[in-house]
């Protein structure tokens, strides 16, 4: 059974593997760790294990089970994700069916409306049929922190009184903001991320340079799909937005500021804003690094002469004080604050540094 998955996350690979040896395997699960630490496709490897028809290898990836899984056709695996909304279009249309849930578990980034109770509902009342094609049933339940308190509610309900043939896996990167209740009714198993040595020789056959592919385990927090979407560019269009962000705010080119609020603002969704906040953070320890004689730590491997360019506006309680304003920022946007209000804050801030130094 040995897999990527299970080389990954050993640990929760062990406990899974004792479940099944056991025979004891908990009635409701919860996969909880960092975003982009395989936590998507383990839950389907779960899914395939309980229901494999092969009592001596699970899963054998070759029976009828198995394969339908692997094609999501299964009628006893029932997946449950947010109601979501394309990235890039903030109009309230949701997509939705089969090819919803293959871009999500390839790691997709979405907007959402949440886990409504109608959700919830539907699904028990598929879970209180009897297994069509095995003996078991399995629901699996991604972003589970987003449940709505009803819907949680509702869930709970069938984690109290389970049926012998169901078993629930609950997906989620904030196991904090589960209700506490669904919390303590699940067996965790926990994600850890990637150290960055295990990254480097999982991303070193990849196509790229030495210095991108640095930066691709640097950006990364442990994630492999988040360095892998990196080397391919995923961040390419954000980080040349910051950098002519933060330039043009040194330099006072105002006209920029009003760029960025369209081009991030209004045309990208929550988690690309948030992608643009966090990488503005990283730029400015960078400018910390530097000043320090640090500059083997550095992010961006890539960008030195970009930011020698402007290491003379940096003092070090100013990259401290501008990194505060940052965080800030991103928790204002994670509680729907709209992006042109929190990224002003970060622009007179980078005017401000701009004055001094033309001052002097």
């Amino acid at each position: 059974m040995a897999s990527d998955w299970s080389l990954n996350q050993p640990r929760a690979w062990r406990i899974f593997e004792s479940w099944l040896n056991a025979d004891r395997f908990p009635h409701a699960i919860l996969l909880c760790g960092p975003s982009g630490t395989g936590k998507r496709k383990f839950a389907i490897e779960i899914s395939s294990a309980l229901m494999c028809q092969d009592e001596s290898v699970l899963p054998c990836k070759t029976c009828s089970s198995c394969q339908k899984i692997d094609s999501l056709s299964h009628s006893d695996l029932k997946l449950l994700l947010p109601s979501l909304v394309n990235d890039g279009n903030r109009s309230p249309k949701i997509t939705s069916g089969f090819e919803q849930v293959k871009k999500y578990l390839k790691g997709q980034s979405c907007e959402h409306s949440g886990i409504s109770i109608k959700q919830v509902r539907e699904l028990q009342n598929e879970m209180v049929y009897t297994p069509r094609e095995n003996n078991r049933k399995v629901a699996v339940l991604f972003e589970s922190e987003l449940m709505h308190q009803a819907a949680a509610n509702s869930l709970l309900k069938m984690l109290e009184e389970p049926s012998q043939n169901c078993f629930f896996i609950l997906v989620t990167s904030y196991p904090e903001r589960l209700l506490p209740t669904v919390f303590s009714r699940c067996q965790r198993l926990v994600f850890h991320p990637l150290k960055k040595a295990d990254l480097r020789d999982k991303l070193s056959k990849a196509d790229g340079d030495a210095d991108s592919l640095e930066l691709s385990v640097r950006l990364s927090q442990g994630s492999l799909a988040k360095a892998q979407g990196i080397l391919n560019g995923d961040l390419d269009e954000i980080r040349t937005a910051v950098e002519r962000f933060i330039k043009s705010g040194l330099l006072h080119y105002d006209g920029f500021f009003w760029e960025i609020v369209e081009e991030i603002g209004k045309k990208k969704g929550r988690s690309q804003q948030i992608n643009f906040l966090e990488l503005c953070a990283y730029y400015l320890r960078d400018f910390f690094l530097i000043q320090n004689e640090m500059i083997d730590l550095i992010t961006m491997v890539d960008r030195k002469d970009y930011l020698n360019s402007l290491i003379s506006y940096w003092k070090e309680e100013q990259i401290d004080s501008g990194i505060k304003i940052l965080d800030k920022a991103i928790e204002s946007l994670q509680l729907n604050v709209g992006f042109d209000i929190v990224i002003i804050d970060f622009w007179r801030y980078l005017r401000h540094l701009g004055h001094k130094k033309q001052a002097i």
